[in-house]
């Protein structure tokens, strides 16, 4: 397949946000975003952006950085502004990607989140992860099949993050130190529970730390703070249930441990960018 022709394809997948404005300000908007079934067609380019490319299926080869390694599903791989890299399925199989973009003056803030790390070109995705990762991936989807993707571009930036923050976890049970297994008994715990701060608390004390020296490995883990990410898997939850059960917006909110619902709905808001009723409308299964 010819290049021209490989850009014309491509473009038929691929979603641009950079032109869309944030409701809410994003450290990491995303500049573009795509899904390519049955990819099986080689690239060879250096791109001005920072590319995250999820490979769900399949397996091939890839050169970057002066370096070669194997694909294989499910994994990452990224690819640096400026420098050529070289990917593709291998001889007469195909692979399913999922990427997005970042501009390059994100760099600094992908660097500050321990996305990028010098080095670190390529990772597993471990099968402990997977349950999430699909779980991302099938709600990325859903908004990438709609018409209009402009009012939900501050919902997939967040779910570009999370997305990484998922696929960069060391396999439980398996830390390589005992700061992440402390970081790593208290994800766990903030996936299932309501109040963020009484765990945090209990966690810290099971591991015999302060809670600011927690929190202190925690953000340089996760790149972002326990309350942060808590507030994203609980949204999460939230959106959910508004899609797919006719639970009132009230019901949902005191489930989630938020006495007042109009509190909750101005978190969802800050959150995903529009009202929980308005998700429920335009999400909602009819």
């Amino acid at each position: 397949m010819q290049m021209d022709n490989i850009i014309r394809h491509m473009d038929k997948l691929i979603k641009y946000f950079f032109l869309y404005p944030r409701p809410f300000a994003s450290e990491l908007p995303v500049y573009s975003t795509g899904y390519i079934m049955g990819k099986n067609y080689r690239i060879s380019n250096a791109f001005p952006w920072v590319a995250f490319s999820f490979i769900l299926r399949g397996h091939g080869q890839c050169r970057l950085m002066g370096e070669s390694f194997e694909i294989k599903a499910p994994c990452v791989f990224m690819q640096i502004p400026g420098e050529v890299a070289q990917y593709q399925p291998d001889p007469g199989t195909t692979w399913d990607e999922l990427f997005f973009t970042f501009h390059r003056e994100h760099v600094p803030t992908l660097l500050r989140k321990s996305f990028y790390v010098p080095g670190r070109y390529h990772w597993p995705i471990h099968d402990h992860q997977m349950h999430e990762v699909h779980k991302l991936v099938r709600e990325l989807g859903e908004h990438l099949r709609r018409d209009s993707v402009a009012r939900c571009t501050d919902r997939i930036d967040l779910i570009a993050q999370q997305l990484l923050i998922e696929s960069l976890h060391e396999p439980s049970g398996n830390p390589t130190n005992e700061m992440e297994a402390m970081v790593e008994d208290l994800r766990q715990a903030l996936l299932h529970v309501d109040d963020a701060g009484q765990y945090i608390k209990l966690v810290a004390s099971q591991h015999k730390v302060s809670v600011p020296s927690l929190r202190r490995h925690w953000h340089r883990i996760m790149g972002m703070s326990p309350g942060e990410y808590h507030a994203m898997h609980q949204m999460q939850r939230a959106q959910e249930q508004l899609a797919h059960t006719s639970l009132s917006i009230t019901y949902i909110a005191n489930g989630l441990g938020y006495a007042d619902p109009l509190y909750f709905s101005r978190k969802f808001r800050k959150q995903v960018g529009m009202s929980p009723s308005a998700y429920r409308e335009k999400f909602g299964e009819k």
